[in-house]
């Protein structure tokens, strides 16, 4: 039932890929940080199939010179992608697999939109490092068993590794 939805049901994950854009940027703390600006304005691309892509913002409209902080605020698509062209998608992708996505996700400009396809389990995972001052420790639907005395049977051991540093999953 549900569980196996949360395990296999696999959607575009659309804007929730954003933070991870910005994330790849801060890490690197001599080039980004909040107050970088970045151009939101139209660009044309070239998609995976080889189409031109010219994408726009959820109001249809654009918004200049902003700050990194106000882009990833308003989830400023053109914005996100001028980060994610300076970047480069490879890293974004990087990122994605640093903190335990296990696909394979071609490095197009799309993917820094969200055109790419996981589980709920998958992203709740990826923004459990993110919630957790950059630790990651593997989400598990049962913590232990125990017996009706409360006597525990069995306990899942969690392995916990940092994935980024505090202040910088605190920033996204």
């Amino acid at each position: 039932g549900h569980a196996q939805r949360v395990h296999e049901a696999q959607r575009q994950i659309g804007s929730l890929m954003k933070p991870f854009v910005y994330l790849t940027a801060l890490r690197d703390a001599a080039h980004f940080n909040l107050a970088t600006r970045l151009e939101d304005e139209p660009r044309t691309w070239r998609g995976a199939d080889g189409k031109l892509w010219s994408p726009q913002n959820y109001d249809k409209r654009s918004h200049g010179s902003v700050p990194m902080d106000f882009a990833l605020a308003n989830s400023l698509n053109l914005a996100t992608l001028d980060l994610a062209s300076q970047i480069g998608i490879p890293s974004v992708v990087g990122t994605l697999h640093a903190m335990g996505v296990e696909q394979d996700i071609p490095s197009y400009p799309s993917v820094a939109l969200g055109a790419v396809e996981m589980t709920p389990y998958d992203v709740t995972q990826l923004y459990q490092a993110l919630a957790n001052d950059g630790y990651r420790s593997p989400l598990r639907a049962i913590k232990a068993v125990v017996d009706a005395n409360g006597t525990l049977l069995e306990r899942n051991q969690l392995k916990v590794r940092r994935l980024v540093d505090a202040p910088t999953a605190f920033l996204i």
